[in-house]
Parts: structure tokens; sequence; C-alpha cells
């Protein structure tokens, strides 16, 4: 379902059910018109993205799929009483969250380094990086950039980093590579100086 509008691009829920249904549902609820919630959401969400018209409509998308996700679990059963006012809020709200996972993925991502790089001061091995419940989400994208920043870095390099993040001591690795636990050490400490300046891995 899409409706245009001067004042953003396309907006278009995601949803199997029919457009119209959506659509009903939707005005019923919240209490305004498909065609003059779009601008307002698009709206903040530009004011919001400093005014980066890609940006506005990822942070738009958000919060249409939010709304839809509500509709569709009964959480928003009761008419709002200022359209408007809740729309933008919603959208603040949303602006908000997607801050703040993207800042503690890219703080995970300074941190897990720093971390490394202390346990190899310290003479320590590496330790486990499994992550709990509460943070699967930042995990997974922090694993999948520091793949993708270890894919940069010479073999020999990339091969004793690849085991730590995988939990291996470096007597395993020692032992995986046939090398030495101290060479394994040296590998991690001039991977972890290359990895340092790496931009997908950067702190706030």
């Amino acid at each position: 379902m899409g409706v245009s509008s001067s004042a953003g691009p396309e907006a278009h829920p995601p949803s199997e059910d029919s457009p119209t249904d959506l659509v009903e549902l939707f005005e019923k609820t919240v209490g305004i018109s498909f065609e003059e919630a779009v601008p307002i959401v698009y709206a903040k969400a530009r004011a919001l993205s400093r005014h980066d018209p890609a940006a506005a409509n990822d942070l738009a998308q958000d919060v249409w799929e939010h709304i839809y996700t509500l509709l569709s679990n009964g959480r928003l059963h009761q008419t709002v009483d200022y359209p408007a006012a809740w729309l933008r809020h919603l959208t603040q709200t949303q602006w908000l969250q997607r801050r703040r996972r993207d800042s503690a993925a890219k703080r995970g991502g300074h941190l897990f380094i720093e971390s490394l790089e202390q346990n190899r001061e310290a003479g320590h091995e590496p330790a486990s990086t499994a992550a709990g419940p509460e943070t699967a989400a930042v995990q997974m994208d922090l694993e999948e950039r520091l793949h993708a920043a270890t894919g940069r870095l010479p073999r020999h390099l990339r091969d004793v980093v690849t085991l730590v993040l995988k939990g291996h001591t470096h007597a395993e690795i020692a032992a995986l590579l046939r090398i030495s636990s101290n060479t394994s050490k040296t590998r991690l400490r001039a991977a972890l100086e290359l990895l340092r300046g790496h931009p997908g891995l950067a702190a706030n």
C-alpha cells in the first residue's frame, strides 16, 4: 500500500492484510486519515534526521512498521485523543530507540577491541564472546562488523582473530594453526593495532 505526499516519500506500512482494511483500521483507531498522517510523520522524521531524506525515510518506515505491529497485536485498541501529537511522539520515540541501538553497537565494537587488548596485556586468555539474551541483537550486529573488519587483515592475523572471536584460547589457537602460543599473542597484538582505527568499530 502506498500514499504519495508532497511532504515526503511514499509510505507503505508492511502488511499481508488488504490495503483497504489496514487503512480503515488505522483511521478508526488513530482518528486521522492516512493521507494526513503521512506528512506529519515524515516532517518529524526529517527534522530529527537533520533533513537527510534517506535517514528520514528509514525512520518514517520504522514508525509505520511499529504502528502496524501495535494494530495487528491489538495493543492499540482505543482511539487516540491527539493524533498529530501522538504521531510526532511515536516518531521521536522510534528515533531515540534507533540512536540507542546504533550507539550500543558502535560502543560494543570499541569496548570489545579494548577488552581483547587488555586481556592480552594482562597475559589472560581471550574470554568467551557469548552474549546474554538482552544483548543478542547488538552482539549479532557487532560480530558481523568485526568479521567484516577482520576480512581486511592479512591472512595470518585474520586467522588468529577469527579463532579468538570464536572463544578459543591462545593454546588452542596454537594447536590449530601449528604455531606457538607466543606467536598467537603476537599476531593478536598486531591485528588489534590495525583494527583500532577501523571506522566500523569506532565509538561515538
